[in-house]
């Protein structure tokens, strides 16, 4: 399974390179640099991957299965995805204007996937907030 999510992010990535992104594509990378750093210069498919096993997941296993999961726009990983980011924006040291901006993105980000997965962010956001 990590061979086929290397191929994948390595293929979503070349696209980047070459300013040749599908609209998949784009919605991958823009997640992606929400959660990790995706600079141009300095990555690749494989860097990529070891960012989220390091920062996020136990095993190559976990990662590929999250990776894959974006691609194929998992109920499942979405919801993992929402709880990483928000994990992130709440444990840094961000005023509350900073922090609506980035609920303000992650929802513009998911708006394109599926609509409804505003009303997950909410019940987040509001489990977080009580």
């Amino acid at each position: 399974m990590k061979e086929k999510c290397l191929k994948k992010l390595e293929e979503t990535f070349n696209n980047y390179l070459n300013d040749k992104c599908n609209n998949d594509d784009t919605i991958i990378i823009n997640l992606l640099s929400e959660i990790i750093v995706v600079e141009k210069e300095y990555l690749d498919g494989e860097k990529l991957f070891n960012q989220l096993k390091e920062n996020y997941f136990e095993n190559d296993d976990t990662t590929s299965s999250f990776v894959m999961g974006l691609y194929n726009y998992d109920n499942n990983t979405i919801e993992t995805y929402i709880d990483i980011y928000l994990e992130q924006v709440y444990e840094s040291e961000l005023n509350d204007d900073d922090i609506n901006n980035k609920i303000i993105k992650l929802n513009d980000l998911l708006i394109n996937i599926n609509p409804e997965y505003a009303i997950v962010i909410e019940k987040k956001l509001n489990e977080i907030n009580k």
